[in-house]
């Protein structure tokens, strides 16, 4: 008897752990979107805005996935008598998500934190001043920036928090994405 129960627990250790180091997909694919708030300097310039974000999953390890970012940003100014000057950034980059929950749990919590390139691009900006007009042109940037969040994930849907940080030269513009998604 101790033999037989002996043996069933080996082959439940070994199915346990095979199952836990082979993902049931090789990847997954996840589309979201969201309001954006400015924070930090960021806030003194911009209204909130919105954001769409589509991300690949590489399922590199038991609890956690590789994932390959592509999203954009869109920003209002906020300046008083100002024409334009509406924020649309492009980023592309990767973060590492760590699973936080029960692998057969409904509910799991998950954070994460990755980096990569920014696109920024300002539309044109025009002041008017008693009857002077002044059109001003920024030219696009390209920056580093790193992102670390957290969120849930219900089955197939999630939702998330964000905080992204891109250095501009004399500014940091710093990003808090609230956003609702669903995964394939």
């Amino acid at each position: 008897m101790k033999k037989i129960l002996l043996l069933a627990i080996i082959v439940m250790a070994f199915a346990f752990s095979a199952s836990a180091q082979v993902p049931a997909k090789p990847f997954n694919i996840y589309a979201s979107a969201g309001l954006t708030l400015p924070s930090g300097d960021a806030s003194d310039f911009y209204k909130s805005g919105f954001h769409g974000n589509a991300q690949l999953g590489f399922n590199s390890f038991p609890k956690g996935e590789i994932l390959i970012n592509l999203g954009y940003h869109k920003l209002s100014s906020d300046y008083e008598g100002v024409e334009g000057g509406d924020l649309s950034a492009i980023l592309a980059g990767a973060d590492l998500k760590l699973n936080l929950g029960v692998p057969a749990a409904p509910i799991s919590p998950f954070v994460f934190a990755g980096a990569g390139i920014s696109t920024l691009s300002w539309s044109d900006e025009t002041e008017t001043i008693g009857t002077v007009t002044t059109t001003y042109t920024y030219d696009s940037e390209n920056k580093f920036y790193f992102e670390v969040g957290g969120g849930v994930q219900f089955s197939q849907f999630f939702v998330k928090v964000r905080y992204v940080n891109i250095s501009i030269d004399d500014m940091t513009l710093a990003m808090l994405p609230l956003s609702v998604g669903v995964k394939f």
